[in-house]
């Protein structure tokens, strides 16, 4: 690890340096040298360790797996292993110890959460558990209405169930334009999706992406009937289309999609092993904690 030099660093004498070092509360014997790792020209925001970070790298299966990532000024500082990142830290660094749970790179998408349903749910359910709704309210119910029924779903909901709300066949032209940010905003916990005339479906941060690599992995839809199982994929290659390949479609790979030094600090954390989990339980890891550029804008235990 190389060290700083020891008559000038960035045009500054080391008589200077010295006095900014005992500043930060460091403290060496005469005549030794400093040693920082090369990254640190200062110290990094956020340290998250002691994980398994995702890192999805390469444009393969074959992404490299890292126990711990550094961020600051809102991108990717470093990647490694716990020790050598922990020693980018400083006094007033975040630092997050992950317990073994896995961090991805953030999901990519075009930016709305609407998408064709495909083989999507037609009814309206949490967890296994079908919920009949009464139908005796003539006309298309009121926005207000909708969002009653999202909230009464989700008080129903245990941690982790998957929620499905089945629009009526003459809902409001404005559920049509909702984007995942709208459902976020009412239900951000558990993964949800709002079918709509069976053809199109909105859904919140929480259900895009994992519900969509589960259901690309498994190729069953919510009732367990298997849609064309020769078209399976690998979870890594669901992981990658989500990420990096999704950046590279919108020609934004420079700056998003991986957990590389350099690129924005967009990330998720999850509260299970993402590669270990049994493939129907794919959808229903928690998400623990998203960043964007940085900025943590969800965390599960704050909201």
């Amino acid at each position: 690890m190389p060290s700083l030099p020891c008559l000038q660093v960035f045009g500054m004498p080391c008589a200077f340096l010295s006095t900014v070092f005992l500043a930060f509360g460091f403290a060496a014997p005469a005549g030794a040298q400093i040693l920082l790792p090369e990254e640190v020209l200062h110290f990094a925001d956020i340290v998250l360790y002691n994980g398994k970070v995702l890192t999805v790298d390469r444009d393969d299966g074959n992404f490299s797996e890292q126990q711990a990532v550094a961020i600051r000024d809102g991108k990717f500082l470093a990647v490694g292993g716990s020790e050598r990142i922990l020693s980018m830290a400083g006094p007033n660094t975040r630092k997050i110890d992950l317990q073994g749970r896995t961090v991805v790179p953030g999901f990519v998408n075009s930016g709305s959460g609407a998408f064709a349903s495909g083989d999507w749910s037609k009814t309206t359910q949490v967890g296994s558990q079908i919920v009949l709704e009464s139908g005796s309210e003539e006309g298309p119910p009121s926005m207000q209405k909708i969002v009653a029924s999202i909230r009464s779903l989700a008080a129903r909901a245990k941690p982790g169930d998957l929620i499905y709300l089945a629009a009526p066949d003459a809902y409001p032209a404005e559920l049509r334009a909702w984007t995942f940010r709208d459902l976020d905003s009412i239900v951000n916990e558990n993964p949800m999706a709002i079918v709509m005339g069976g053809s199109n479906v909105v859904a919140n941060s929480a259900m895009m992406p994992l519900a969509v690599i589960q259901q690309v992995v498994t190729r069953k839809d919510q009732n367990g009937k298997v849609w064309g199982a020769q078209q399976a994929i690998d979870r890594k290659t669901a992981l990658l289309l989500c990420t990096r390949r999704a950046a590279d479609f919108i020609d934004r790979s420079q700056a998003i999609g991986s957990i590389d030094p350099g690129k924005l600090a967009d990330l998720v954390v999850l509260g299970g092993d993402f590669l270990e989990v049994p493939d129907d339980q794919i959808a229903s890891i928690p998400v623990e904690m998203t960043m964007v550029g940085g900025a943590v804008v969800y965390e599960r235990d704050k909201n």
